[in-house]
């Protein structure tokens, strides 16, 4: 039939599905982090990022990853977070 995906042709596009989605996820953290704008979100990008198989970038991925979540286990930094959201609940 014209037009259908064989399950061998779906699963490379599946692949690449799951891996672009959470390409968008870990840049929307990491901006989101950069910008002291959610902890959870950088927390949730960083630990994607950790993943060999999530990103097709691993060798870069993985340090970047163990880096972000070293900085945000940091209190200095997630005491950065608060003063950051207070402000902006007051303003």
């Amino acid at each position: 039939m014209a037009g259908r995906l064989s399950e061998k042709e779906s699963l490379p596009l599946l692949i690449a599905l799951a891996q672009f989605s959470s390409l968008i996820v870990i840049a929307i953290g990491a901006a989101k982090m950069g910008f002291l704008e959610s902890y959870a979100m950088g927390r949730t990008a960083a630990i994607l990022a950790c993943l060999p198989f999530v990103t097709p970038f691993v060798f870069i991925g993985i340090p970047f990853g163990v880096w972000s979540l070293r900085l945000l286990a940091d209190p200095e930094i997630i005491r950065a977070f608060h003063t950051v959201v207070e402000r902006r609940k007051s303003a």
